[in-house]
């Protein structure tokens, strides 16, 4: 992997600018419910991140994606240790956002 990376070299991608959609009170308590629930390790029924959601092969490893006109179909690899983490942390985020807006 060190070899594919070391050959990439390529500019970012530009992005969008964009406001936070929080105020200053409601981006603290985003960021408080945050930390109570990673450090809870509770993952929210309903997003397909809990073990008990998942097939009997386990956390998905790879996904695929259609790309062009076409629609051609690429699997792509999604390693279990880089990116369920990030899957939980989007789980937890998406979660907080719904909850506030269901207040």
């Amino acid at each position: 992997m060190q070899v594919i990376d070391s050959n990439i070299r390529h500019d970012a991608v530009p992005v969008p600018s964009g406001t936070s959609p929080f105020d200053t009170q409601q981006l603290a308590l985003f960021e408080e419910a945050l930390n109570i629930l990673r450090s809870t390790g509770d993952l929210p029924d309903g997003y397909g991140i809990r073990q008990d959601e998942w097939d009997a092969t386990g956390y998905p490893t790879t996904e695929v994606i259609s790309v062009g006109l076409q629609k051609n179909s690429f699997p792509i690899s999604l390693p279990d240790e880089k990116w369920r983490p990030r899957a939980e942390d989007w789980v937890y985020g998406l979660f907080i956002v719904n909850s506030m807006i269901a207040m």
